[in-house]
């Protein structure tokens, strides 16, 4: 609860400083830099050169903290994922790069992530957030069938 609160007054002086009426003005004005969730390859690349700069990676984190509702870590790490990145994109990806997919481990979003949670929950070992990203990587492609089979669904009753 105080970490809570110290990013709040963070936030507030932050807002003062840019004029901003209240913290969500600050937090809108600090995802700028970022087009998230990213949905393309290109997309992702462009996150990645934003967070070549440690300040983008710093306000990065400090956001998906703010956004990042959950009373534990895989509903918090859900919760940023989806925030982050699209699920036709995440089903091209695993954590570690199997089954002909890309290794998001290696991506300044996914350390930005992992970070972002772990500020969260400094009592988890990184190793129970990593885990939870696996989980989320690997139930994407379900989870865009699901998305598909509704849009159809939607598109018959029409």
């Amino acid at each position: 609860m105080k970490k809570i609160i110290k990013y709040i007054k963070e936030d507030v002086e932050v807002v003062g400083e840019r004029h901003a009426t209240n913290v969500e003005d600050a937090i809108a004005f600090e995802e700028e830099p970022f087009l998230l969730p990213v949905k393309t390859e290109d997309e992702l690349n462009t996150v990645e050169k934003e967070l070549s700069n440690p300040m983008n990676v710093k306000k990065l984190i400090k956001s998906l903290v703010h956004l990042a509702p959950g009373k534990s870590v895989p509903q918090t790490v859900g919760a940023i994922m989806s925030r982050s990145i699209s699920n036709e994109l995440a089903s091209t990806y695993s954590w570690k790069g199997q089954k002909k997919k890309s290794a998001f481990q290696q991506k300044e979003l996914a350390k930005a992530i992992v970070a972002s949670v772990a500020t969260k929950y400094p009592q988890e070992a990184r190793q129970e957030i990593i885990k939870s990203i696996q989980l989320w990587l690997a139930q994407s492609t379900s989870r865009l069938k699901r998305a598909q089979q509704a849009a159809e669904k939607a598109r018959e009753e029409i």
